[in-house]
């Protein structure tokens, strides 16, 4: 793997566990569900983006196929 999808893949993770933080201490502390309900729909935004990166990231390398 060429380190810039590497570092792309890292980053986009970092973000997606932000989200999960933030929704987890924000559920824990106040119990404003509008907040709630769009950290979530962003939470589910953030793993298709992550998703969506490890499949294209995967088609690029060659899809394990070997060479």
């Amino acid at each position: 793997m060429s380190s810039w999808n590497l570092i792309i893949l890292i980053i986009v993770g970092a973000v997606g566990l932000m989200v999960l933080m933030k929704l987890f201490f924000s559920r824990k502390g106040s119990r404003d569900e509008s907040t709630s309900n769009r950290l979530m729909q962003l939470r589910v935004f953030v793993q298709a983006v992550v998703v969506g990166g490890i499949l294209l990231v995967l088609w690029l390398m060659g899809g394990g196929r070997p060479s």
